[in-house]
């Protein structure tokens, strides 16, 4: 192993998945650590265990773009409810019992 001083002095999101149809729900991170006056790239990290926090935020990006793409899908909408997307859309297709319908 060689050890030395970092020439890194930032870390910057590279590439954002989210899953919200998963259980649980999913978000993936990749992130560079890069040197912010030359622009290198000297590695990469990934992440995805995030606070409530974070996932309010992620529930208010998704808000967002629904919005957007109601306005290109629809002559007229209403505003997305945080109450739906914050169980995904699994409670809608679940009985009490289970599913109503068998799996296709």
């Amino acid at each position: 192993m060689i050890k030395g001083d970092p020439k890194i002095d930032a870390l910057t999101c590279g590439e954002i998945t989210i899953n919200l149809m998963a259980s649980p729900k999913a978000l993936h991170v990749k992130a560079a650590f890069v040197n912010s006056e030359t622009g290198a790239t000297h590695g990469w990290t990934t992440g995805s265990a995030w606070s409530e926090v974070v996932w309010t935020r992620v529930t208010e990006l998704c808000e967002a773009l629904e919005d957007e793409l109601a306005k290109l899908h629809f002559s007229s909408h209403e505003a997305a409810s945080t109450a739906a997307l914050a169980g995904g859309i699994g409670e809608d297709l679940e009985s009490p019992e289970g599913f109503d319908a068998p799996p296709v």
